[in-house]
């Protein structure tokens, strides 16, 4: 019996036709990068979690898209399944890699304005609550890749 799967095996391989992709013929990486961020939150607590992040994680979001270092962002959570691994994405899209390089000027200015919009006491508690609904479970830098033919 072992034999004949071995067979069948061998035969579908044989009518394979091995075929390589071919990077900018195929397909090619689009410009920017997606920052990923899965989390996992107790399932009974996703709302609270979310009005948290619309507190605290979007007027960040927006003010660095107002600046340029992002240029769209994403909250997706897993609606049908309770149980699994992670149940809440946070996405970023970085439009470019010059977006990542440091400048004091902008920098400090961004952090000015971002603690005026949420008080640092205020993010500080924030987090401390989100801590008791979540974990993370990883952070992912991204590229998004398109297909050609």
């Amino acid at each position: 019996m072992k034999l004949k799967y071995a067979c069948l095996a061998g035969a579908l391989l044989a009518f394979a036709s091995p075929s390589v992709a071919e990077p900018w013929v195929d397909y090619e990486p689009t410009k920017g990068f997606w920052t990923v961020t899965t989390i996992k939150v107790d399932s009974n607590k996703i709302d609270d979690y979310l009005t948290g992040l619309k507190e605290g994680w979007v007027p960040g979001v927006e003010l660095a898209k107002r600046n340029g270092l992002i240029d769209d962002y994403k909250i997706m959570v897993n609606t049908a399944n309770a149980a699994a691994v992670s149940n809440v994405i946070l996405m970023t899209h970085i439009p470019n890699g010059a977006a990542l390089d440091p400048s004091k000027a902008r920098d400090m200015r961004i952090r000015q304005e971002g603690f005026a919009l949420v008080p640092k006491k205020r993010g500080d508690e924030l987090v401390a609550g989100y801590n008791t609904l979540r974990t993370f479970v990883d952070d992912g830098l991204w590229q998004e890749y398109k297909f050609l033919k």
